[in-house]
């Protein structure tokens, strides 16, 4: 809350993901569509926000690592679970 002001001033959840710098971009190559993170927005709330991630994938019986497992579980990479949480 601290770093985003009203949450209201974000008329959907894609916009609020913009503004953190998690919103996905899609980069297609030869066929094959990848994601990365989008570079721009507030640096500090997307390093916070890592930090949240990786801490419940660490923590066994989190329901963010039992998030992460069932990423895993339909195939994604490890990095690819982990942008999704």
């Amino acid at each position: 809350m601290g770093r985003t002001g009203n949450p209201t001033r974000f008329p959907t959840a894609s916009a609020f993901a913009q503004y953190a710098g998690t919103a996905p971009i899609e980069i297609a190559s030869t066929g094959r569509a990848r994601h990365r993170l989008y570079r721009r927005g507030d640096r500090q709330l997307n390093a916070a926000l890592h930090t949240v991630a990786i801490t419940q994938i660490r923590m066994p019986g989190t329901r963010g690592h039992a998030y992460f497992q069932a990423k895993i579980a339909e195939g994604k990479t490890p990095r690819e679970a982990q942008r999704c949480l």
